[in-house]
């Protein structure tokens, strides 16, 4: 029987928060283009992991989607 223990799960919550910054720093190229032409994705991820990190307070879903996202992918890779 396979065992995920904590560890195991902030990989994947890791893994699935950076796919978030990933994507949304892709969403902002191509939705706001004109706001975003001047900062790198290096500052744009950093921008995204800051209003992620500073939504956390108020009740964000980010870091608690990411989780559930991450055990889900896992469970998922184990049973293909």
């Amino acid at each position: 029987m396979l065992k995920i223990c904590s560890e195991h799960t902030a990989t994947y919550a890791g893994n699935a928060n950076g796919n978030f910054v990933r994507r949304a720093v892709a969403h902002l190229r191509k939705e706001l283009p004109d706001r975003v032409k001047d900062k790198s994705d290096q500052q744009l991820d950093g921008c995204v992991r800051d209003v992620m990190e500073r939504g956390r307070p108020f009740g964000s879903p980010f870091g608690q989607v990411a989780d559930k996202l991450a055990v889900e992918l896992a469970r998922r890779r184990r049973m293909q």
